[in-house]
């Protein structure tokens, strides 16, 4: 059943797609890993986001898992689907697609493939979507990796959008690590849902008014980092929990991200076909693997 949206907040993993022997997605073992994220300390998932390899996945891919998605009784409100693509219509399509399942919460990347866009091109893309949705229960939140992406979303346009589509156009995850640009503008904008896509800087983020974190390793660390968002909640002193999650997260630090989270949830959790990844993702290295799981069993016990 669709459910309003809800001005998400909290702890979030950027989850992990699964896949088959043959590259297909395994849906049913991704959506049993949103429901394990969910009953461990998840305040919600993001779909098809950068550790979910969305844009190693096709189009027609991601509309079928969808689908599969909304036959499942997992809260909507709990959920955030990444839509953005290069080519605006199948942003248009996926954001449509999230819409139909009762998904309002969209995580839009800039169109990636032409890089130094004008801030008018950026402008009429958001605009496309939001006008070939049309669907007033529609949200977006800005998804800004310029490190991954190679175009990031200027903040002129940025507070031009939240005020032209207020309402609309709700905040932004920033993946790109400066807390000096979150905490900006967070500063500038009014209400502003600024997500820091690292754990790192969930203490902070919440004490400038933000809303939390989506985090690829909240996939392994949500756990602590819900400790950390519950605690300031409470208005508990929350720096030795941010100081053991600032451990976890930076276990996975040297090597290839995604790759890493899948290896140490197919070994933590013992489901090896969490193992796999697209091309052009790898699997870990044996001594890559070694390293990585010394550091985690000391980070995490």
């Amino acid at each position: 059943m669709a459910e309003e949206p809800s001005g998400m907040t909290g702890v979030y993993a950027a989850a992990v797609t699964v896949f088959n022997d043959d590259l297909t997605i395994n849906a049913a073992a991704t959506l049993e890993h949103f429901e394990w994220l969910l009953d461990s300390g998840c305040d919600g998932v993001l779909v098809f986001g950068t550790t979910g390899e969305a844009n190693s996945l096709s189009v027609a891919e991601r509309l079928a898992f969808l689908k599969e998605l909304g036959k499942t009784d997992i809260p909507r409100n709990k959920l955030m689907i990444g839509t953005g693509s290069p080519a605006l219509p199948d942003s248009v399509a996926l954001s449509r697609a999230a819409m139909e399942i009762g998904v309002y919460e969209t995580l839009l990347l800039p169109p990636y493939y032409f890089k130094n866009p004008s801030e008018a091109g950026l402008r009429a893309y958001v605009e496309g979507v939001i006008d070939g949705v049309a669907d007033e229960h529609l949200r977006i939140l800005l998804y800004h990796f310029p490190q991954m992406a190679g175009v990031p979303w200027p903040d002129t346009l940025t507070e031009a959008l939240v005020e032209d589509h207020n309402g609309v156009i709700v905040g932004m995850k920033d993946s790109s690590g400066d807390w000096d640009h979150m905490k900006d503008l967070l500063l500038k904008i009014l209400g502003f849902r600024m997500f820091t896509g690292s754990e790192a800087h969930l203490s902070k983020v919440l004490d400038a008014g933000g809303p939390g974190t989506i985090s690829a390793t909240v996939n392994l660390t949500a756990p602590r980092a819900q400790k950390v968002f519950s605690g300031w909640k409470q208005e508990k002193d929350t720096v030795v929990d941010q100081a053991i999650l600032d451990a976890q997260r930076d276990a996975f630090t040297g090597v290839p991200l995604v790759s890493a989270i899948k290896t140490a949830l197919a070994i933590r959790r013992n489901k090896p076909q969490y193992r796999i990844t697209r091309p052009p993702f790898r699997a870990l290295s044996r001594d890559q693997e070694k390293a990585l799981m010394d550091k985690v069993n000391a980070a995490f016990g």
